[in-house]
């Protein structure tokens, strides 16, 4: 009664063990988001490694709307989805690489995206 008492007890300090020891490499795979919206992906991880997961968060579409453009001598200033962006500024993991007059061009996942401000078509009477 003893001995299969103390392998039962080893049996699970080694599940225990592997389990603990699964928990942090599965938490040590995890990508960090940062608050520019850039996301770091962990460099001690194989090649290859969860790529279906990264796979289908880049064909997610994402959405931005550009609020306004401000621009005075020498500074160039947007609003992206409620965030106050300059030139350099990553917002929603896209960087703004162009605020010009009437657009604010974004680069996401290697291709530009070109945000426009919407033009009022005049003003009616009911």
């Amino acid at each position: 009664m003893c001995n299969s008492f103390l392998s039962r007890q080893l049996v699970l300090s080694f599940v225990l063990f592997f389990a603990v020891i699964n928990i942090q490499g599965v938490q040590a795979a995890k990508t960090l988001k940062l608050s520019t919206g850039e996301v770091l992906h962990d460099p001690t991880a194989p090649k290859g490694w969860r790529a279906r997961s990264f796979q289908g968060a880049s064909t997610s579409k994402k959405h931005f709307t550009l609020n306004y453009i401000m621009q005075s001598a020498g500074s160039q200033r947007a609003m992206v989805n409620g965030k106050k962006v300059r030139v350099g500024d990553y917002v929603s993991g896209a960087k703004v690489t162009k605020i010009q007059q009437n657009s604010v061009t974004l680069l996401l996942e290697g291709k530009y995206k070109v945000l426009r401000l919407n033009k009022a078509k005049g003003v009616r009477k009911n």
